[in-house]
Parts: C-alpha cells; sequence; structure tokens
C-alpha cells in the first residue's frame, strides 16, 4: 500500500515537472524579436534616407525641403508607430529608449542645416544676381569688370568646395572689392547699390557657408545606425539565449518522459509480478525481475545512443551546407554526413575507419598540401586548404577543407570536425574570367595600335601642309627667277662675241651690259638665299616626319629623343610650320617668351607635334568665326616644375557642354574634323609627364590651350640623348 502511495506520488510529480518544462520550453518570443528587429531595421533606412536627403540638398539634385521634411517626418513617425500587438511594453521601451534622443537630436541638425542651408542658397542667388546686374552697369570700367569676374569666380568656388582656402581667397577679394567702392573716382562705385547688395550677399556667404558642412557633418556623424547594427545584435543574443534554455527545458522534458516511461514499465511489471505471485512460484517471480532488468538495460542503451546521436546531429545542424566529417584523433572517419555522400558517392560504411588521404587523394592531388595537412594533424592545429580531391568516380574536384580540433575537458584532441566545400565551378569560373581579361587585354592592344595609326596620320599631315606651302614658294621662286633674264642677255653677248670690246664701248645696249649683269647677279644672290631658307624648312618639316614615323614604327613601343630644348625654338618652328596658312589668311601672330623660362630636356618632336596641332586649330577656329579683329598669341612661361606653353586665339570658342569631351577620341567641334589631334596631342603630353587642358568662356569668346611640361624627363634616371620606350 505505502509503495503504491509513493509509486503514484513519484508519477504525479512528473507529470507536474513535465507540464512545467512542457510550458517553459514553449519558445514564444520568435515574433517578438522579429517585429523588434524590423522596428530597428525600419529606422536605420528612415535614417539613411534623410541622410540621402540632405547630400541631395547639399548637392543642388534637388531645390527643396519637400523630400528632406517628409523623411524627417517618416523617421520621427516611426518612434510612434512601433506599439504593436508584437511588441510587449519592455520592448517598445527599449526601442524608445534607444533611438529617441538620437531622432530628437537629428531632427535638431536637420532644422539647423534646413536654416544655413537656406541662408547659404539665397544668398548664392542674390550674389550671383547682384553681380551679374553691377557688371551690366559698371562693366564699361575695365578695373571694376576684372575685378567683379574674380569674385564671381572665386565666390562660385568657394561655394562648391567649401574649403578654408577658397574662403580666404574669397575674402580676400571682396575687402579689395570693398576698397575699390569706397576709393572709387568720382563717386560712381559708393552709389551703385548692386555692388553693395552683391557684397553684402558675399560676406554672409563667408559667414554661414563653413557651418553648412559643419551641419551635414554632425547629422551624418550622429551615430543612428551603429546603434541600429548595435540594437540588432542584441536582440540577436537575447533570441539566441532564449532558444538556447528552451532547448535546455526540451531536453529535460524527454528524459522525464522517458523515466516516467520506465516508471510506467516497472509499475507494470510490479502489477504483473504481483499477479504472477498468485499463480506462480518463486521461479516465475525471478523470471520477472530478469526480464525487467533486461528492459532497463536496453532502455539505458538505447538512452546513451540517443544522446551520442544527438551530440553528433547538433555539430551537422551548424553546417548543413557542405560535407561534415568527424574524426577521431587519428584522423580515421567516425561519421560523414549526406551532403558529404553527395559530393564525393561514399557512404559512411565504405569511409568509416578510413583515413580521408587514403581515398580522396588522387594522381593530381598536391603532395606538399597534403604533407602540410598532416604535420597540422600531427600538432593538434586547425588548417584550411583548397586542393583536389578525387570522387568515388575517380572524377577530379576542387574543394576547400576546414578542419577543427575539437578537446574534451582536460584539453586533450579526441575528435576532428571537417567542413569540405565543392568548389570547382567557382575554380573554372576563376579560369574563365582569367582568359577573358586576356582577351580583353589583347583587344585592348589592337584598339590602341589603331589609335596610334590614326593620331601618326594626322601629325604627319599637318606637317605636310607646311612642306606643300615650302615646295609652293620654290615652284613661284622659279617661276619669276632672273634666269630668264640672264638668257636674254647671253644670247646678246653671244651675237657680238667676235668685236665684244666694241660692243661694250660703241654700242648703247652694250653699254648697259655690266651694269644688267650685277643686278641679275645680285637677284640670283638673293633668290638662292631665300630658296636656301625654303630648303632649310623643308627639310625640317621632312625631318619632322621621318621623327612622327619613327616614333610609331613599332606597334608595340615608342621611342623618342630627349635632348635640351629651347622654348623660344620650337615657338618659332612651330609658327614656321604654319606661316603658310596663317600668312594667306592674313591671321596677325603676338609671341612671347618669359626670360625666366630655362633650358630644359624633352622630346622635341612631341612638343613640336602639339604645338603645330594646337596653332592649326587656332587658325582654323578664328576662319570660322570671320571676327574684325583676328590673333593668335604663342607665349611661354614657367613654374617651379614646367613650362607652360599657351596657345590662345580670339576664334570661335567652345561650348560649354563640349568642353569636357574635347580630348576624347573621335570628338571633333569642326564640320570637317576627325577628332584625332587633340586626343593624340593630350595623349602624347602624358606620356612626357606633362598635360595639356583647355579654358573656353563658351562660343564666341575664343579658347586657350595650356601644354605643361617637365624640366627634366619623367625617368628620373633617364639621361640626355638616350631613347626612352614606352611599353605599350
Amino acid at each position: 500500500m505505502i509503495t503504491r502511495v509513493l509509486t503514484s506520488t513519484l508519477i504525479a510529480g512528473f507529470l507536474v515537472v513535465i507540464a512545467l518544462l512542457f510550458f517553459r520550453s514553449a519558445d514564444n518570443g520568435a515574433n517578438e524579436f522579429a517585429a523588434a528587429e524590423k522596428a530597428a531595421r525600419n529606422i536605420n533606412e528612415l535614417n539613411s534616407r534623410l541622410d540621402q536627403a540632405v547630400l541631395k540638398l547639399r548637392l543642388g539634385i534637388v531645390n527643396d525641403y519637400d523630400e528632406l521634411a517628409r523623411h524627417e517626418q517618416e523617421l520621427v513617425d516611426s518612434l510612434f508607430s512601433q506599439s504593436s500587438d508584437d511588441l510587449d511594453s519592455g520592448a517598445n521601451s527599449l526601442i524608445d529608449e534607444t533611438f529617441r534622443p538620437l531622432v530628437s537630436q537629428k531632427c535638431t541638425l536637420v532644422g539647423d542645416f534646413k536654416a544655413d542651408h537656406a541662408i547659404v542658397r539665397n544668398s548664392t542667388a542674390g550674389f550671383q544676381r547682384y553681380t551679374q546686374k553691377t557688371m551690366d552697369e559698371l562693366g564699361h570700367i575695365q578695373s571694376v569688370a576684372s575685378r567683379l569676374s574674380t569674385l564671381g569666380t572665386h565666390g562660385s568656388r568657394f561655394v562648391i568646395s567649401g574649403s578654408t582656402d577658397d574662403r580666404d581667397a574669397f575674402e580676400k577679394v571682396i575687402s579689395e572689392c570693398e576698397d575699390m567702392a569706397r576709393t572709387g573716382d568720382g563717386g560712381e562705385l559708393q552709389r551703385n547699390e548692386s555692388l553693395s547688395l552683391a557684397l553684402k550677399h558675399a560676406t554672409k556667404l563667408v559667414e554661414r557657408r563653413l557651418g553648412l558642412d559643419d551641419s551635414i557633418e554632425a547629422l551624418i556623424a550622429i551615430p543612428v545606425r551603429e546603434t541600429a547594427l548595435q540594437f540588432l545584435n542584441d536582440v540577436a543574443q537575447k533570441r539566441d539565449s532564449k532558444a538556447a534554455s528552451a532547448t535546455l527545458y526540451r531536453s529535460g522534458l524527454l528524459i522525464c518522459i522517458v523515466v516516467l516511461i520506465a516508471s510506467c514499465i516497472f509499475q507494470y511489471v510490479l502489477v504483473f509480478r504481483q499477479r504472477a505471485q498468485l499463480f506462480k512460484a518463486n521461479l516465475e517471480l525471478d523470471e520477472q525481475v530478469a526480464e525487467r532488468t533486461a528492459g532497463l538495460t536496453a532502455a539505458n542503451e538505447m538512452l546513451a545512443m540517443q544522446k551520442e546521436e544527438a551530440q553528433k546531429m547538433a555539430l551537422v545542424a551548424r553546417f548543413t551546407d557542405n560535407a561534415v566529417i568527424i574524426a577521431d584523433a587519428d584522423s580515421a572517419v567516425e561519421w560523414v554526413n549526406v551532403g558529404f555522400t553527395q559530393i564525393f558517392g561514399y557512404e559512411l560504411n565504405e569511409v568509416a575507419g578510413k583515413r580521408l588521404d587514403e581515398f580522396l587523394h588522387g594522381q593530381n592531388s598536391s603532395t606538399q598540401q597534403h604533407s602540410e595537412l598532416k604535420a597540422c594533424v600531427d600538432c593538434c592545429e586547425p588548417f584550411n586548404a583548397s586542393m583536389i580531391n578525387y570522387t568515388k568516380d575517380n572524377l577530379p574536384i576542387w574543394v576547400d577543407i576546414e578542419a577543427r580540433p575539437i578537446r574534451n575537458d582536460h584539453g586533450q584532441v579526441h575528435r576532428y570536425i571537417a567542413i569540405i566545400s565543392d568548389i570547382t565551378e567557382r575554380i573554372e569560373a576563376q579560369c574563365e574570367n582569367e582568359k577573358l581579361h586576356a582577351d580583353l587585354v589583347d583587344a585592348s592592344r589592337q584598339a590602341g595600335m589603331a589609335e596610334i595609326a590614326t593620331g601618326v596620320l594626322h601629325n604627319v599631315g599637318n606637317i605636310l601642309n607646311s612642306v606643300n606651302v615650302s615646295a609652293s614658294v620654290i615652284r613661284r621662286q622659279f617661276s619669276k627667277s632672273a634666269l630668264a633674264n640672264l638668257e636674254k642677255v647671253s644670247q646678246l653677248i653671244a651675237e657680238h662675241e667676235t668685236k665684244f670690246d666694241e660692243f661694250v664701248r660703241d654700242d648703247e645696249r652694250g653699254r648697259k651690259v655690266p651694269a644688267y649683269v650685277r643686278k641679275v647677279t645680285d637677284a640670283l644672290c638673293g633668290e638662292r638665299e631665300k630658296l636656301n631658307q625654303e630648303f632649310d624648312e623643308l627639310v625640317k618639316n621632312v625631318e619632322h616626319i621621318k621623327e612622327i614615323v619613327s616614333m610609331q614604327q613599332s606597334m608595340a613601343k615608342s621611342s623618342g629623343l630627349i635632348q635640351e630644348l629651347d622654348a623660344r625654338d620650337l615657338i618659332r618652328e612651330s609658327l614656321s610650320a604654319n606661316k603658310g596658312a596663317l600668312a594667306s589668311h592674313r591671321i596677325p601672330i603676338e609671341e612671347l617668351v618669359a626670360d625666366s623660362v630655362p633650358l630644359f630636356w624633352s622630346d622635341k618632336h612631341r612638343i613640336l607635334q602639339i604645338l603645330i596641332n594646337l596653332i592649326k586649330n587656332a587658325k582654323d577656329a578664328i576662319n570660322e568665326q570671320r571676327g574684325d579683329h583676328p590673333c593668335i598669341k604663342v607665349s611661354a612661361t614657367s613654374d617651379d616644375q614646367f613650362v607652360v606653353f599657351r596657345v590662345s586665339d580670339n576664334g570661335i570658342g567652345i561650348p560649354a557642354d563640349k568642353r569636357d569631351k574635347i580630348f576624347q577620341h573621335g570628338f571633333t567641334t569642326k564640320k570637317a574634323g576627325h577628332g584625332f589631334g587633340l586626343h593624340s596631342s593630350a595623349n602624347a603630353a602624358t606620356e612626357m609627364g606633362g598635360k595639356l587642358t583647355v579654358h573656353s568662356d563658351g562660343v564666341g569668346t575664343g579658347a586657350t590651350f595650356d601644354l605643361r611640361v617637365p624640366f627634366k624627363p619623367i625617368d628620373a634616371n633617364h639621361k640626355p640623348t638616350q631613347l626612352m620606350e614606352t611599353v605599350l
């Protein structure tokens, strides 16, 4: 009787514990955690949209504040819309405490930004409007127009960059304009209201422009994103902790159920034994005890197997996408998952007790990697490797292996777990990418060769124009030569050869012969000198053509002779190459070389190629403009490191939307142009270590090209007269 009461009490206790464990193991926080994560991500996304709206306003992509106000309101509303059935009061309070101070601070800074931006935008518009108005009113005063142009340029640069250097330069120009307004002659500047308003707006820009960038930096620096990421991390940790607790409770529940079942079996055995005691003797009682003992032993063995299997399955659950191998301390396989069978084709019973290198290595497997992995196993160290393994069908595949030792409570390695990934497709894709890259490089090389050939034809064409002019001058000189008159005198002398002394003394025509011969001789000497000059120009141009061709004679490399150069000689030769076209169109040339320009080392023919092309383009631009006072200015100056050649014209100019494309291959503003000259000139300048730039205020304002050439070649070890080679 007492036994039954105790047994009933025990079963009731187990049922209570099972019920308690059942309710405790239920994971009711999944929806709550998901809702919290969604809320944090929503706040983070709205914060990013707000930052983007601020940057759009700053960069001028948008000009109104509607989008910024909408994103700001959405961010504020997101804090009040998080209280839903999915979140309890604790989660709502945590979200509110975490994000409300940051959102409030951000909204405050957004307000400051809008105020600063509105002031800067209005001041910028007023500054530009009144500066232009002042230019219209006082533009006839050259000093005022120049100073206002400088003021507008520095103001625009400061508004765009906001740098301290641009601010200092802007303040300096403002101060100069204020001094000019106070000391201007005739009082016209003091009475000009537009100038005063422009200077006021400029002063306001100086005061508020830097504050605008500070507002943006402070706004973006608010750690809403970092806080959201930390919040998501904390929520994930809490979720994982709660899930682990639920798993523990489920394990306890399973144990209690097993014990309860065992208890029930035990009670059944007791009841059966008691009933058997009524019918059987002590022998039957012993058999029942043996049967009960056998059942408990089987139950214990089954429980141990289930526990070990659960441990293995827990490891597999962490790495289900790839092949998983569990090996003992000697690297003998104990267990593999389904992924291993799918990748290699081996079942567990085929590889159990074997080492991996006994069946996965083949003829193309790396013996060095095998030795390194074996050394890691011997030292009980983890290892990672990419290598070739073989499947059961002896097919080679590329795999990534990540192996880690598993230590017991005493720190000794008693197992290894290895994760193997099939990366064959990735390796094949890499090989394909390398092949495509090689093809692309080859195609680029061919395109470069075609571009070089085009540049050579363009540059040779420019020089051939000068060759044609020299040849025309020589032909014209020969057609008008005094040799024809000398032939007449020779015939006259031949007629009176027998009495030439009497002819010269007595005949009026004979007395004129000596003087006429001297005149013809002087004329022939002049013709010879002029022809020598033209032949010298012709030889120079031919030499220039030969140099251009020799520089590009190989499609794989280009070379140039580095020599000491004088900027005056280079300008003189480039003008000489274009003299025929300039003279025929009656375009005056202004040539100026600063005394401070030193001699320098560079590639003469590349510089001539660029200058000849720039002067020819200037002539074409002036012809297209057809102005009343055409002029081309060619000058040379220097700074600390460069000689600067400048070619300016008052021709047709360059439209603003085409300035950025002017050096692109194939782009041209001429009706009959090909777009090769400026592109090849820019490339030549870059190869010399210099740069070719352009400036034009628009159509009808002319254009200015600057060629910057370093004093020394780009190769510091380059010596004079040495050939430079650049592999294409």
